[in-house]
């Protein structure tokens, strides 16, 4: 899934004495792809970097004065909100500062038979609140339901082109956040750096105002009090300018405290491994090139494997009826070095026991259809993570048996179907299991479905990582 890494080092940290910047915008890979490189020259503007199809300037790189990427910040900038239909008028929803109706539409959308069409339609209400997540997931929400509305704004998205060509044209780091900081959708986190020898950290856009919740949970859309008391200004909003450790890092992690910062900024950003790596890759070397730098991009080692392994191994060595090939996996899993090469047999072993003891723990509490929802949340392992740190944790236990199950029930038990599984799949000898089986890339072009146009597409590529 997509996500992004960024680190920027000052000249104090560089062996040519002026900033490196390094940004990767990994998102999801495509064919034609998402992102693709742009020089644009102009009589007004001459700057090199990556782009989307559709946008006519750059949403990040280097115009000769200022270089700058950007991260996804997961800023929370939605609520789910409760609904109560007014049982005094039909059409209504309870709310105390203004009238709220319970609108419904009709949306028809053409689905091709053959070589005709065939129109189907679906209902959509929406109150004062926003659209129903009920009837845009119905497999999520099904009748009965409580009414969840979706709170989400975007005030002057339409001016965002004309405050990206002011960035891309922009000679200063305060022209540069000037710009951006009008865009609405996405708040994103900004690298910048400039010749100046200056380097920044910024977040673009801005957040609700919660004056009395934190939109972590569905807020009851009938209290006047739990409406947005509007939006946070410039000032409210992230910002480092020349730290004294002369680099910056963000790998889509938290920026400031949800205890401590208001208003609340974000809450699911991504666990700190991937910046945690960075962080010891800059500090391994007193000065950088832009090789060394480049270099990080393509680190593999896995620190969720520090946090989360040791517990593994501690209930995988109690197990005295491990079968011969069980042992023999064990044994590469303990010897593994945590890096997520396409070779390493401990990367697949590690991946594969950590995604079935998460789904074993899920099975007996969730819907299949929840189950895919928290599957595919690409930050939910910051709280599995944390099962995997309480061996009594209540994950562990499946409510449908009277006994109470724990950490080492579930792993043993995730340990024999992993084992089973791969040795069913690549053979009985571990040592030619590979991560690169698993863990790959195989672009599909959108035309390449047909076999004519087969050739649109892009072979299997094995990734670390």
């Amino acid at each position: 899934p997509s996500a992004s890494n960024a680190w920027v080092v000052s000249g104090e940290r560089s062996e040519s004495g002026m900033p490196i910047l390094s940004n990767d915008m990994h998102l999801s890979h495509m064919l034609p792809s998402l992102l693709f490189l742009q020089h644009i020259k102009t009589p007004q503007l001459d700057a090199v970097g990556v782009t989307m199809p559709g946008l006519p300037f750059l949403v990040g790189g280097h115009n000769g004065k200022i270089a700058w990427g950007a991260t996804s910040a997961v800023a929370d900038v939605v609520d789910l909100v409760l609904e109560r239909e007014d049982p005094r008028r039909d059409g209504f929803v309870l709310n105390e500062r203004r009238e709220c109706r319970l609108e419904e539409s009709q949306v028809a959308i053409r689905v091709r038979a053959g070589d005709d069409f065939e129109e189907r339609r679906f209902p959509l209400r929406r109150t004062c609140n926003g659209p129903l997540l009920n009837d845009m997931y119905p497999e999520y929400l099904p009748d009965g339901s409580p009414l969840v509305s979706i709170r989400w704004k975007l005030p002057q998205v339409q001016r965002s082109i004309g405050h990206l060509y002011r960035a891309n044209r922009s000679e200063t780091l305060e022209a540069l956040r000037d710009s951006l900081m009008q865009l609405p959708s996405p708040v994103q986190n900004i690298m910048a750096a400039d010749t100046e020898g200056r380097i920044a950290f910024f977040s673009t856009g801005s957040v609700p105002i919660r004056n009395h919740h934190r939109g972590t949970f569905p807020a009851p859309g009938w209290l006047g009090r739990f409406e947005w008391a509007g939006w946070t200004e410039a000032e409210d909003m992230p910002l480092l300018r020349d730290p004294e450790i002369g680099y910056i890092v963000n790998t889509n992690n938290q920026v400031v405290s949800p205890y401590h910062h208001r208003p609340l900024f974000h809450v699911d950003s991504a666990p700190s491994y991937r910046s945690d790596r960075a962080i010891e890759r800059i500090l391994a070397i007193p000065r950088h090139d832009r090789a060394s730098i480049g270099s990080i991009q393509l680190d593999s080692k896995i620190l969720r494997a520090r946090a989360v392994l040791p517990h593994i191994l501690r209930e995988l060595v109690k197990d005295a009826e491990l079968g011969e090939i069980e042992r023999k996996a064990l044994v590469e899993l303990r010897e593994w070095d945590r890096f997520a090469d396409p070779d390493s047999v401990g990367a697949l072993l590690f991946y594969s026991v950590y995604r079935a003891a998460i789904v074993r723990a899920l099975e007996t509490k969730v819907s299949d259809a929840v189950m895919h929802v928290f599957l595919r949340q690409r930050y939910s392992t910051n709280v599995a993570d944390l099962w995997f740190e309480d061996g009594s944790h209540i994950f562990w236990d499946d409510v449908s048996t009277e006994e109470r199950e724990n950490r080492g029930v579930v792993i043993r038990e995730a340990w024999r179907e992993v084992v089973t599984r791969l040795r069913n799949e690549l053979g009985d000898d571990v040592g030619s299991w590979r991560w690169g089986i698993r863990h790959y890339l195989e672009p599909r072009h959108l035309f390449g479905g047909r076999s004519i146009l087969g050739f649109m597409n892009l072979p299997r590529l094995e990734l670390p990582g």
